[in-house]
């Protein structure tokens, strides 16, 4: 196990290897895994899971786990997600 971060701005700049940043996949069911595109929060670089594949959807249960973040320094913590 990594060592737990104190910060994190992952922004997937150029989908580059390593694809997912710091964070893991992990799949439970189906064939479809995490993938990266230019389509997040005003045209920047995200991942996304996407279960629709062969013109039809597939049953999938996908997570995208981020490290071990640790913040016991912190006054207060703050965890946003851009769409």
């Amino acid at each position: 196990m990594n060592p737990p971060v104190t910060s994190l701005n992952e922004t997937f700049t150029g989908c580059a290897s390593p694809l997912l940043g710091l964070f893991t996949e992990t799949s439970v069911v189906g064939a479809q895994t995490w993938r990266c595109s230019n389509f997040g929060h005003n045209d920047t670089d995200a991942v996304y899971m996407n279960g629709y594949a062969g013109g039809m959807t597939n049953d999938n249960e996908d997570w995208l786990v981020s490290p071990c973040l640790r913040y016991v320094s912190n006054d207060s913590a703050l965890l946003t997600f851009l769409e």
